[in-house]
């Protein structure tokens, strides 16, 4: 440019400069390239901390203005440089690279053709790279410098050589040779930068690359100085903002980057203690649907920092409560495997860092207990989740969330072992608690004292259930939950009420405006809308509708096996077998029986009274397909077991030897029918008038049938098909 004095020591170059170029009618482009640090340009508001002020240093003062033949080309990664500069014009924001436009650059900067087999692996590797024009170049010079193939440069980049391979430098004649040449490095340098002006952006992004780098929601991020740090890590790219700056995501690589930087700076257990903090911190603690979007929206954090190993107390216990509340999202998600899991876990630590009286501990101890239920298998399995839970009462203090959760489940864990007295004072204790914490008309108590209305019908007490489903439409009203679940509780007691008055279509007409409103609060397959669907089943089949109640039972048998608990199956089968016994299609009714049979006696044992319920109704098919012979030992197996659980005399016991003595007549053996009913009268501390009329029939030597010895009818499980006592609805 031969300017004037330009080798004149005094002489100040960037004014020299300055001045021409604001004097010059020459065309010119001036090329300002990486203008990063905002501080070389207004250091007046962006001092670094140990550095004075120098006017030289700023050189926003000495740029030119740009104008029709004096043009000014800026390059920057801080947004914030940018706009300054541009003053009235409008930053040109580089786009990310499309997936064909990644392809032709790869392609162009490798010598040798990438084969057919190999193009699969080169999606995923510039997917990998994020479609980064420097990260693409820089792979491709290194695959083609080491002659190595796309799969073997994508597998090193996954694993423990991703650093080596990123802080590579790439030779490109066509780039400065003082300029930084790889992906690494000009991170680095970007993060130096941004930890010499602001240190908590930079301790922000070690925070954000702890967790999953997609859709990091602002809400669970409370640091010092945040929406500031936030904006100069966008500025510099670092992160991007999503759903109006409400959530941020960072590039996999940005997030790859960090993570290796804190290892090496060994400082990466601290910031993955502050992740897990933040998670657990903010998920929530009673989960409900109102929950549900914000539990989905942590998910992918979760699994992330639930990856990490903790020693100490503090991080360990952060753990246990996001481990303890997380299973209970998994429940409702239908994910009781992880859940119970994740509930045990949780359990442990609470037990090792918890006094017996903590409350976390109750919470877990239930959260297991109620698990264990969830996914029992056995009888014994039942009876190690009641053991469970009767510790969890015994650890709760009354009234709280955890002593009527436990109470809760209780009821229904003595109801499946048919302990009436303790199961109606579970379920009474679960809603009295609500109650006592939250009043009468709280959406809690209301959706309790709905669970105990219907295990009281289910026990035969169904004058005393319809009053309290009375009193839920009457509270309704004034109930503090929302027009949805106040609706659901209506139309459920309403229901109940006309299924137990003997009412089929309105019960009919109220459990399908049930299914259509569960659908829409939950989905199709949520186990509330498939009992809705079992009782509307049930509802038909009364009717004499047995082709179509058959049909809805198979669907919902299809949908539940994927989807839901054991006890929507065994309704099912139940359902359909009795549907079949009505319109006497006895081999039909036979086979559903048969996986009813086999259900329940996996999941609550040959013993347990539901399975003896599904033989007498099995044996009552043999004797109705005129078989007496394969009912007779399914009948001794039943009085047996109603003898050792109820005792010789119990009605159900009876019940099932005059049943038998039917089946023993059928078979001609009249001395054995004798000895029987002697036996039974014998052990009975009253009279029974049944069993005397029998003994006279039978000594009398008349031909002895049903309708002579007036027996009752041979019937299956006294409880309602599609009655099954339902999880908790309060959340809807």
């Amino acid at each position: 440019m031969a300017l004037p004095s330009w080798d004149d020591p005094e002489t100040s170059i960037l004014d020299l400069v300055s001045g021409w170029f604001s004097e010059t009618t020459t065309k010119f482009l001036l090329v300002l390239d990486n203008a990063d640090n905002i501080a070389h340009y207004w250091p007046e508001k962006y001092q670094l901390p140990g550095n004075q002020d120098d006017g030289a240093t700023n050189l926003s003062r000495y740029l030119p203005e740009s104008e029709k033949n004096h043009l000014l080309l800026i390059t920057t990664r801080d947004s914030r440089v940018a706009t300054r500069l541009a003053k009235e014009g409008k930053p040109i924001a580089l786009q990310t690279m499309s997936k064909e436009e990644a392809v032709q650059l790869f392609l162009s900067k490798v010598d040798n053709e990438i084969p057919e087999g190999e193009r699969g692996e080169l999606d995923a590797l510039l997917e990998e790279l994020d479609y980064l024009p420097l990260a693409i170049s820089q792979a491709a010079a290194f695959i083609d410098e080491n002659c190595i193939t796309v799969s073997e440069y994508l597998e090193a980049l996954r694993g423990d050589d991703a650093e080596e391979f990123l802080h590579e430098e790439l030779n490109d004649s066509r780039r400065d040779e003082q300029s930084i040449n790889s992906v690494f490095r000009t991170w680095k340098l970007s993060f130096d930068l941004i930890s010499q002006q602001k240190s908590q952006a930079a301790e922000l992004l070690c925070l954000l690359a702890m967790l999953d780098r997609q859709s990091i929601p602002k809400s669970i991020l409370k640091v010092p100085q945040l929406v500031t740090s936030l904006g100069a890590l966008q500025a510099f790219n670092l992160i991007n903002s999503r759903a109006g700056s409400q959530t941020f995501g960072m590039h996999r690589l940005v997030q790859r980057f960090v993570q290796l930087s804190v290892e090496r700076a060994g400082t990466a257990q601290k910031w993955k203690e502050q992740a897990l903090a933040c998670v657990s911190k903010a998920y929530p603690t009673e989960i409900g649907v109102a929950e549900w979007p914000l539990c989905d929206t942590l998910a992918p954090h979760v699994q992330i920092v639930l990856r990490y190993s903790y020693k100490s107390a503090p991080a360990r216990l952060n753990l246990a409560h996001l481990l303890c509340w997380a299973a209970d999202f998994d429940i409702e998600r239908g994910m009781c495997e992880q859940a119970l899991r994740r509930a045990y876990q949780s359990l442990k630590i609470f037990e090792e860092l918890v006094s017996e009286n903590d409350e976390r501990l109750a919470a877990a101890t239930w959260l297991y207990g109620r698990l264990q239920y969830y996914e029992a298998k056995s009888e014994d399995d039942i009876n190690v989740a009641a053991e469970t839970l009767q510790r969890a009462l015994q650890i709760s203090t009354y009234p709280s969330l955890h002593y009527a959760e436990t109470a809760f489940e209780l009821a229904h864990v003595y109801f499946d072992q048919r302990k009436e007295k303790q199961s109606l004072e579970m379920g009474k204790a679960s809603f009295e608690c609500w109650k006592a914490m939250e009043g009468l008309s709280s959406n809690r108590t209301l959706d309790n004292m709905e669970d105990y209305a219907i295990q009281l019908a289910m026990f035969g007490h169904e004058e005393e259930a319809i009053v309290y489903w009375q009193n839920i439409i009457d509270l309704c009203p004034a109930s503090d939950a929302s027009e949805n679940t106040k609706t659901i509780y209506i139309f459920r007691s309403m229901a109940s009420i006309a299924e137990f008055q003997g009412d089929q279509p309105t019960a009919e007409i109220l459990y399908d405006k049930l299914i259509k409103l569960g659908e829409e609060i939950y989905n199709p397959e949520h186990v509330h809308v498939l009992l809705y669907r079992l009782c509307h089943a049930e509802q038909i089949m009364r009717q004499g509708r047995l082709e179509e109640a058959i049909q809805l039972g198979q669907r919902i048998l299809a949908t539940s096996k994927s989807s839901s608990g054991w006890q929507i199956n065994a309704s099912s089968f139940q359902l359909i077998a009795e549907c079949n016994r009505l319109r006497q299609d006895f081999d039909q009714e036979e086979r559903y029986l048969g996986n009813l049979i086999q259900l329940l006696t996996r999941i609550l044992g040959r013993g347990h009274q539901e399975t003896v319920d599904a033989l007498e109704a099995c044996a009552a098919c043999f004797m109705s397909k005129a078989q007496p012979e394969k009912a007779d030992p399914l009948f001794q197996e039943i009085i047996k077991s109603r003898a050792v659980y109820f005792g010789s005399a119990h009605p159900d016991t009876v019940r099932s030897l005059e049943c038998y003595r039917i089946c023993m007549a059928r078979q001609g053996k009249k001395v054995e029918v004798e000895a029987k009913l002697l036996g039974t009268i014998k052990d009975q501390a009253e009279s029974n008038l049944h069993m005397l009329e029998n003994l006279c029939v039978s000594r009398e030597g008349a031909g002895i049938s049903e309708q002579e010895a007036k027996l009752p009818p041979i019937q299956a499980s006294k409880h309602r098909f599609g009655r099954i006592i339902h999880p908790r609805t309060w959340s809807a």
